[in-house]
């Protein structure tokens, strides 16, 4: 064992990778600084935006900062295991394509209200106050292809109904 264990070897080749990664980025880097101060040019970087849905409800427009659960993994996990979510927060799930499925609320500690969302952007359903931890199923009659799952008792708060429209800007 004179070169050590193999989680130290692992260590030190993953020190030195780092080592030589920091070296070739920061070359590119002198010559971008060098290059960017000497144009007349203004550089600037394209800022990510936080992804949102809007609810566009008959008594006006109510934005949802929202997380995207758009892998498999993603949506079966949703919010479980989570005890707070903010009130201007949601999550949004994605689906390829149409679904019929229905959500449940296993390990989900937080009363929901899950808004069913079609292609076309319309609510087709509104699975209101959610029970945590049921593991009833909240199915919509209509496909859907997005979810927004949001705390309970919102789409009543801010009269959402079937029909109504919402803008992704994810």
């Amino acid at each position: 064992h004179g070169r050590g264990s193999k989680t130290q070897r692992q260590q030190r080749k993953k020190k030195r990778q780092m080592e030589l990664h920091n070296k070739y980025l920061f070359i590119p880097l002198i010559v971008f600084v060098a290059c960017s101060t000497c144009g007349k040019q203004e550089i600037t970087s394209a800022e990510e935006t936080d992804p949102t849905v809007a609810v566009n409800a008959s008594t006006g427009s109510t934005t949802f900062n929202v997380e995207i659960a758009d892998s498999a993994s993603e949506r079966e996990t949703g919010l479980m295991n989570r005890t707070f979510l903010a009130e201007d927060a949601g999550m949004l799930f994605i689906f390829e394509v149409n679904s019929t499925s229905g959500f449940w609320m296993q390990n989900t500690y937080i009363s929901l209200d899950i808004i069913f969302i079609d292609e076309n952007l319309r609510v087709v359903y509104i699975g209101a106050n959610a029970v945590p931890l049921s593991l009833d199923n909240i199915t919509p009659d209509e496909p859907y292809r997005y979810v927004l799952e949001v705390n309970a008792g919102i789409a009543a708060q801010i009269g959402l109904v079937e029909g109504d429209s919402v803008e992704l800007n994810i």
